[in-house]
């Protein structure tokens, strides 16, 4: 069993040294939408404030030896690179419904190559 909470606003990373304190938990993971509306960037979750706060709490939890990193059904690229570069050892990524329906794209795909190639 993993014990994981989530660090959803600015509030959170201004306490995080006691909520470290607290026994048994494992990991975090950041709610970096929540973050972002937390400090008015609501929507905009790569903005310098929102990046700010996870660096920080980012350095704060690795000097603790602690797992963190985020959840996302499809990151963009940028958000991966960003947070592996500060640390991150989590990446949840990916929804059943977005694997079926990619596994659907795919098949229709080979079924179109094949039947060009049939017919062509």
């Amino acid at each position: 069993m993993a014990r994981l909470i989530q660090i959803e606003t600015e509030e959170a990373v201004n306490n995080l040294d006691d909520i470290l304190e607290v026994p048994n938990i494992d990991s975090f993971i950041f709610g970096y939408c929540d973050l972002s509306a937390s400090v008015g960037e609501l929507g905009r979750t790569s903005q310098p404030k929102t990046y700010r706060l996870i660096k920080q709490a980012g350095r704060k939890l690795l000097e603790k030896g602690k797992s963190f990193g985020f959840s996302h059904s499809n990151p963009p690229d940028n958000m991966i690179r960003f947070y592996l570069e500060n640390g991150a050892n989590i990446v949840s990524a990916g929804v059943d419904f977005d694997y079926v329906l990619r596994g659907a794209v795919n098949m229709r795909n080979r079924v179109n190559s094949v039947r060009s190639a049939v017919s062509g």
